[in-house]
């Protein structure tokens, strides 16, 4: 009586779950998988890393239920030869097979299915990566590889395949030709013609970009440049502090009128001093790299950069290697002037000759209101004589 009463109330205590329980159970039975690894996919569908074929799926299957390969040809009528190689990946898992597959194992023929177009989705993929790659590496080799590592940009120990990925993402290009197009002509026209011999321009690329992903992340207002070149003259007061907090406050500040200021130490070959860039049209970027090390010619660059978006803002891109010389057209003279005169104004940039002693540009640059490294570093220019004033100059701290 007790096995009667329990045979007839099984039913009633099954009925009597809550409907997502019923749920639950119904599509365990449905998918009919029992594999720790099946049960994965079916909640959760394939892994970003799944690229192994679904024979090894079904041995994981045939595991759990505790049967063989050759036990398991018997029930699908084909080979055991077969299934040995749908299981090794050396023959496709066929809708015919998926179907056996369903009968026999209790698994939706749409789950093997579907492993076995992801499989092969996966193998074409990576094949025409590995073909579309092998034709670009040489183009990934251009570059300071070492270096970009150490900044972050690509991963010691991935493949080249995997580096030429990260590069092209870093870029935000899709292949080496879009790269042409988008960062190599801009940055070659923005060298000054007279000095572009000897740089790297992949590295002074990566350079740039390495900033303009610094700016990325730097909130500007939109750019104003009425504001920003009544703010440049203030600005001077900051080389007189710190050099960690002028950087902070020059930076904070600039953003305001619309300018991102970045510094990022120079690339291997890339031979640069600073760079101005146009982000956006309400956004404009100033790259410094800190050559050379000194603080009067960080501030120099500074103010250069910043004359260029005053001067010249139809040019999308200006990259500077030295802060001398000139172009044809005449407007790195124009930002070298402009820099200059900020700093220095006029009046005192006269009293700058060959008899002015280090006390008395000491005294020039307390009455300017500038540190009296910019007043020996412009004399030092002037005379092109690196020891006189060499006291009165000084090394600029690491601003990373």
């Amino acid at each position: 009586m007790d096995r009667n009463h329990h045979q007839a109330s099984s039913p009633t205590r099954a009925r009597s779950k809550p409907a997502s329980d019923q749920r639950d159970g119904e599509e365990s039975q449905i998918r009919g998988v029992r594999s720790h690894e099946g049960d994965t996919f079916a909640e959760t569908g394939l892994s970003p890393d799944w690229q192994r074929p679904p024979g090894k799926m079904l041995q994981a299957e045939l595991d759990a239920r505790n049967i063989t390969q050759a036990e398991l040809a018997v029930r699908l009528n084909v080979s055991a030869k077969h299934v040995n190689q749908v299981i090794k990946g050396v023959a496709s898992l066929t809708f015919d097979m998926a179907l056996r597959l369903e009968r026999t194992l209790g698994t939706p023929a749409a789950f093997w299915n579907q492993l076995e177009a992801s499989y092969q989705d996966r193998r074409a993929r990576e094949k025409a990566r590995t073909e579309w790659a092998r034709d670009h590496l040489g183009w990934l080799r251009r570059f300071p590889l070492p270096a970009l590592v150490d900044r972050g940009v690509l991963v010691a120990g991935d493949s080249e395949i995997t580096m030429l990925e990260r590069l092209l993402a870093f870029f935000q290009v899709a292949d080496p030709d879009a790269y042409q197009r988008a960062w190599a002509e801009p940055v070659a026209a923005g060298f000054r013609r007279t000095q572009d011999a000897n740089v790297d321009p992949y590295a002074t690329a990566a350079w740039l970009r390495l900033g303009e992903r610094a700016a990325d992340m730097t909130p500007c207002r939109p750019y104003d440049s009425t504001a920003f070149a009544a703010l440049l003259p203030s600005l001077t007061r900051l080389t007189t502090m710190p050099d960690r907090e002028a950087f902070e406050i020059l930076r904070r500040e600039c953003a305001d009128v619309g300018v991102a200021v970045e510094f990022e130490r120079g690339l291997p070959g890339s031979r640069i001093t600073g760079a101005a860039r146009w982000i956006t049209s309400t956004k404009a970027l100033i790259v410094l790299s800190g050559r050379y090390g000194m603080h009067d010619i960080f501030w120099f660059a500074f103010f250069h950069e910043a004359a260029h978006l005053i001067l010249h803002p139809k040019r999308r891109v200006v990259v500077d290697l030295e802060l001398s010389g000139d172009d044809a057209d005449g407007q790195e003279s124009a930002a070298n002037e402009y820099a200059a005169a900020i700093l220095i104004p006029e009046h005192y940039a006269d009293q700058l000759t060959e008899r002015t002693t280090a006390r008395r540009a000491v005294e020039i640059a307390d009455e300017i209101g500038v540190a009296p490294s910019i007043v020996g570093g412009r004399l030092s220019y002037l005379q092109q004589n690196w020891t006189r004033y060499a006291r009165l100059r000084r090394k600029l701290e690491d601003l990373t």
